[in-house]
């Protein structure tokens, strides 16, 4: 994400849903312990935008993906940003997620509960 630009904070449930839509990968899975290339880089990428993107803690991340360490969500955060550095392709799918994940909090109202 530019420094320029004015950040967003999003809701963990908008995440994880415009992971789903855009990586196309199951929420049974993308919690789950399958290390299927296409699951695990999915994993990564949101757990990595659930760091940037949200105010949940490490703690609380590594929950919400399926009981992972917080460590796990540390080298998620570093995996992704290496590989967007690495790979414009991926740099590109992480701000697609990004779009669809703020249009998503622009359509679809807060519950009461958050």
């Amino acid at each position: 994400m530019d420094t320029d630009e004015a950040m967003k904070y999003l809701r963990a449930e908008s995440v994880s849903q415009a992971i789903r839509e855009v990586l196309g990968v199951d929420w049974q899975l993308l919690t789950g312990r399958n290390r299927v290339s296409s699951v695990s880089s999915a994993r990564v990428m949101c757990g990595a935008m659930l760091r940037e993107r949200t105010r949940m803690s490490l703690e609380e991340i590594g929950t919400y993906l399926g009981n992972r360490d917080h460590s796990t969500v540390m080298y998620y955060v570093e995996k992704c940003q290496r590989d967007m550095r690495q790979n414009l392709a991926i740099a590109a799918t992480y701000r697609k997620v990004a779009e669809v994940a703020e249009r998503i909090e622009d359509t679809e109202p807060i519950s009461a509960a958050e």
